[in-house]
């Protein structure tokens, strides 16, 4: 779906040491929700946010791909793009 060969290093796929990314990606009649992380912890921190969506849902609205930084327990956006 992204257009990379697996295994994709954290460079390809724009990490940096503690970041996450969640996006949402076209997929024929459907919409593919990918959410990677630098680390499992990192990756941990994007599910923390997906699982409390009704906390972020108003700074989601619109956006295609966020960047997730903070901790597990409080999760910030730190970038979006529509």
């Amino acid at each position: 779906l992204l257009g990379l060969t697996y295994p994709a290093s954290n460079s390809q796929v724009g990490l940096n040491q503690g970041q996450a990314k969640i996006i949402l990606k076209p997929n024929g009649d459907k919409v593919a929700l990918i959410v990677m992380g630098y680390s499992g912890i990192d990756t941990q921190r994007a599910a923390a946010l997906l699982k409390n969506y009704n906390n972020y849902k108003d700074k989601l609205k619109g956006l295609t791909e966020v960047y997730v930084g903070g901790t597990t327990a409080n999760p910030t956006i730190e970038a979006g793009f529509s």
